[in-house]
């Protein structure tokens, strides 16, 4: 199933609505979008509401890896995943992600007017930096990822140079 990622936003608070299945084709489009919105206001929650979504490959998780990443780091931004489907909690604790972010059964954006990711152009020298980033992001997790990704990484990283 294709994916299809809306975006909401209050004040404070960035939500993305995750649906179908989240490739690295929509992590990077995530990722580009972050980059502008997250350098232009000030955010104190990112909410991945993935009741919706089917499964997710590792380059998306890689991106909601990194921004939980940066926040441990102590940039002040908090990440959480909201009303996470089966599947798509499976995937994250596969990786130990829901040790890095909040998971939450409810979360209320009523008051949030969605719009759907238009795509962003980008070239493929960015497409694979936004890869390795976020492979480099799940290594960060733990050693089970390291042996993991250890491939795509160097990979990627002969591929950029």
């Amino acid at each position: 199933m294709e994916c299809k990622v809306e975006i909401g936003a209050d004040k404070l608070n960035l939500c993305f609505r995750v649906s179908g299945y989240a490739t690295y084709v929509d992590a990077i489009q995530v990722s580009k979008f972050l980059n502008v919105i997250l350098n232009n206001n000030n955010f104190d929650l990112v909410t991945f509401d993935l009741s919706s979504c089917e499964k997710m490959d590792s380059t998306f998780m890689g991106i909601i890896a990194s921004l939980a990443c940066e926040n441990e780091d102590g940039n002040g931004l908090n990440v959480q995943v909201a009303k996470c489907s089966p599947t798509s909690l499976q995937c994250l604790e596969d990786l130990g992600l829901t040790k890095l972010v909040t998971l939450v059964d409810e979360w209320n954006d009523e008051d949030m007017v969605f719009l759907a990711l238009k795509n962003i152009e980008y070239g493929s020298k960015e497409q694979h930096e936004i890869i390795y980033l976020s492979h480099k992001a799940l290594s960060a997790i733990n050693e089970c990822n390291r042996e993991k990704f250890s491939a795509v990484i160097d990979a990627l990283n002969v591929e950029n140079h």
